[in-house]
């Protein structure tokens, strides 16, 4: 498991040499270059609470046999020392990068002080599950995969779009805005501009007024019916559209629901910058569902590797609408992990329980495969030998 240690070192001058320090600790270990770096920061420190606590931007980080160590200049005077680790090979390791610092200091003729410090915070952002209930998972359920990459079209065009725009520029059928509207996924309003002026006169949720008293309302500018107006009808998303395409915590719902419907209840989920990641322990080693965002970069997979190397996982259900979704299930299974990809959103609920169902099954083969090389025989043919499957079941007489 991941775990975390920090340093203060306080020195008796305002004086050190940042470079000449980070030079020589770099000959022990890799420094990180900044896009790596900042990805990292991303993912261990997107808290801004725990920001403050932990770093500012200036640190540099190194990385050796697993341990990364984080150094920061907050002052002149005062180091920062900060050391993520997923090894259990850990403590000489960090030995060494106290071991090189205080060398450093002694050589310099700077008396110091070391100490550790009693840090505690989560590394991921864990997810409180119960937000996960108050969804609308009715809702959502009614999402596919075009009717997600329509949203996310729209959304990219502005908050409001006229209807005939959003069919001009996006090719989008207006039957389909109809059914996205009918669905709660799109919500629209009525626009009435003046023919004279050109300006706008009104803006109305829906037409009710107009059909009950059609001579209610008239223009501000000419006095005309506005039924006698240019009227366009004006697209935007709704709240709970809105919700769907900032985010996949959706997606983490619907999954966590179908999950517990099931019967699998021993479920911890935390939030990172790639998406989300749901472990479940109902085997007797964790299953971990990544949840990415669809513009996944392929340099983000080390941090799949961290999670991976966190929890121990053998066996990884990947729910994701990126197009690299092949190339990450590749370089998973290259480390000898079992891969199980979901790149559609349909029927999302009932693909989620046959992924774990594969799993499952995958799980008991490769168990019984670790025990067939301590036999000369194998288990699964004597199962099959010894235990046929029954055709039928007797009832018995009394």
């Amino acid at each position: 498991m991941i775990k975390y240690f920090e340093y203060k070192v306080i020195l008796n001058t305002d004086f050190i040499n940042k470079t000449e320090l980070l030079s020589i600790i770099s000959k022990v270990a890799n420094p990180i270059i900044n896009s790596i770096k900042n990805d990292i920061y991303k993912l261990f420190f997107s808290q801004s609470e725990e920001k403050k606590l932990l770093f500012n931007e200036s640190f540099e980080i190194f990385v050796k046999d697993k341990v990364l160590c984080i150094i920061d200049f907050e002052k002149n005077s005062f180091i920062k020392l900060g050391f993520i680790t997923y090894t259990n090979d850990y403590e000489k390791i960090l030995e060494m990068f106290k071991r090189v610092l205080e060398k450093y200091l002694q050589t310099k003729n700077i008396s110091f002080d070391i100490s550790e410090q009693k840090t505690h915070f989560n590394l991921f952002y864990p997810i409180d599950t119960s937000i996960f209930l108050s969804s609308d998972l009715k809702a959502f359920s009614n999402l596919t995969n075009e009717r997600y990459n329509i949203l996310k079209n729209i959304s990219g065009l502005g908050t409001k779009i006229y209807k005939r725009e959003i069919s001009k520029f996006l090719d989008i059928k207006p039957e389909i805005i109809e059914e996205l509207v009918r669905l709660n996924f799109l919500q629209r309003e009525f626009v009435f501009i003046c023919k004279e002026s050109g300006r706008q006169i009104i803006q109305l949720a829906n037409l009710d007024i107009l059909h009950t008293n059609p001579d209610a309302v008239k223009c501000f500018y000419c006095g005309k019916n506005l039924k006698d107006e240019t009227m366009e009808e004006v697209i935007s998303l709704s709240t709970l559209a809105n919700e769907t395409v900032k985010d996949n915590m959706w997606i983490a719902a619907v999954i966590y629901k179908s999950l517990t419907d099931n019967g699998i209840t021993e479920i911890v989920a935390d939030s990172v910058e790639v998406g989300k990641v749901i472990i479940s322990t109902h085997l007797s080693e964790p299953t971990v569902l990544f949840i990415l965002k669809e513009d996944f970069k392929i340099h983000n997979v080390f941090l799949l590797d961290i999670y991976l190397s966190n929890y121990k996982a053998k066996y990884v259900i990947m729910v994701t609408l990126s197009p690299n979704a092949s190339i990450i299930k590749d370089y998973i299974i290259q480390k000898g992990i079992r891969v199980v990809l979901i790149d559609s959103y349909e029927n999302i609920n009932s693909n989620i329980i046959n992924a774990v169902q594969e799993i499952s099954r995958m799980f008991v083969r490769d168990k019984l495969e670790e025990y067939n090389n301590y036999f000369s025989f194998k288990i699964s043919d004597l199962i099959a030998t010894e235990y046929p499957v029954i055709q039928k079941v007797e009832t018995p007489t009394i």
